[in-house]
């Protein structure tokens, strides 16, 4: 990013930290980028860093770089793919760097904005692979031999696209096929497992469908199937994650599907249950328990759902979401973990894909 102060250690612009605790800054990895860092890839003990810095782990380095995870974090003396323009996204596959930005030259050859490098000995462009993208490349995604494009371009990959494509990881081409249609610029690319491609950025349409600035389309045909997976956002979405059955968005939003949810959300990847509940019920009819209730922060939230979709909401008084967690099972067991949060009165809500409600409440001493 563009920081200089990161888990109680000084660090300009990237840092290692720790995965536990407190996530401190590592106290000798240091690679003092001298300006912004936009993408990180890690590929065993190597970490590929995108920006648009010129110094960066003891070299000087022009906007990409090649560190190593161990140490104090040195660029590696013969890398150097030396780009004339910032590279924003990265993505890694074997011996193979795949780099999205807005530059014109990178790897000893000319290419417009998207290139394939090697990821060892110079950082050498591919010299036959150049979808030669018309406008900047923001997002790289990769999945087997398809990769997963998104930015400000119209013209990539031999095709027309606008802002999303799908190219081959081999040849650079576009998929023939493949054509979601945003009508504004794609920040942000994620997929799930189940064959859908969820989508990111400015736009408030795809494909034909209105959809503000988040999408979910089919990653073998590019369609909106599922009409009922419809988060609007009202701003921009900038980053975007998906793991296991949670889409992660980042991004300058303050409110997702009339949720307030500030800069932060995770949605589920499968069609939305909590739209409109349509009976309360009580505890005993779903068997919730919350234990211990009150908590200094750790709640333990156990029940049953016959559908095996639940839903959980936590919201502060003033209505605001602050924890979601879509579960699935028959048998639901679920760690709630408030400890960051002030002490007072927090609102639970389940919500089952069969229509029920149940709401409790949390104390937090």
């Amino acid at each position: 990013g563009d920081f200089t102060q990161v888990g109680g250690q000084a660090r300009n612009r990237i840092a290692k930290l720790s995965a536990s605790g407190a996530g401190a800054a590592d106290a000798t990895w240091n690679p003092n980028a001298n300006n912004s860092v936009f993408a990180i890839a890690v590929s065993g003990s190597d970490v590929f860093v995108g920006g648009r810095f010129t110094n960066i782990g003891g070299q000087a380095r022009n906007q990409i770089a090649k560190l190593s995870t161990t140490g104090t974090g040195s660029a590696d003396a013969t890398w150097n793919p030396n780009a004339n323009g910032s590279v924003v996204a990265l993505a890694v596959s074997g011996s193979d760097v795949f780099v999205g930005g807005r530059f014109s030259n990178i790897g000893g050859q000319s290419r417009n904005n998207i290139a394939k490098l090697s990821a060892g000995g110079t950082g050498a462009a591919d010299a036959s692979w150049n979808p030669n993208a018309n406008e900047a490349v923001f997002a790289l995604t990769l999945s087997g031999t398809d990769l997963y494009v998104g930015g400000d371009f119209t013209q990539i990959g031999g095709q027309s696209r606008r802002h999303v494509a799908k190219l081959s990881a081999a040849s650079g081409a576009a998929d023939p096929n493949w054509d979601p249609r945003a009508n504004n610029t794609v920040l942000g690319i994620g997929l799930s497992q189940g064959g859908s491609a969820f989508i990111g950025g400015l736009f408030t349409s795809m494909g034909g469908h209105s959809l503000q600035r988040i999408a979910k389309v089919n990653t073998s045909d590019a369609k909106v199937s599922d009409a009922t997976w419809n988060y609007n956002a009202n701003s921009s979405i900038h980053a975007l994650k998906v793991d296991n059955d949670e889409v992660y968005l980042g991004g300058l939003f303050t409110n997702v599907a009339g949720q307030q949810l500030n800069k932060f959300a995770v949605l589920p990847i499968t069609s939305r249950v909590l739209a409109n509940p349509t009976t309360s019920i009580n505890s005993s009819e779903m068997g919730w328990q919350i234990i211990p209730n009150p908590s200094k922060g750790i709640f333990h939230l156990q029940g049953r759902s016959t559908s095996g979709v639940v839903e959980v909401v936590v919201n502060d008084l003033q209505g605001r979401i602050i924890g979601y967690f879509p579960i699935k099972g028959t048998q639901i067991s679920k760690t709630i973990d408030l400890s960051h949060m002030s002490k007072g009165v927090y609102i639970l809500q389940v919500y089952s894909s069969e229509g029920r409600l149940w709401t409790g409440k949390l104390l937090k001493e």
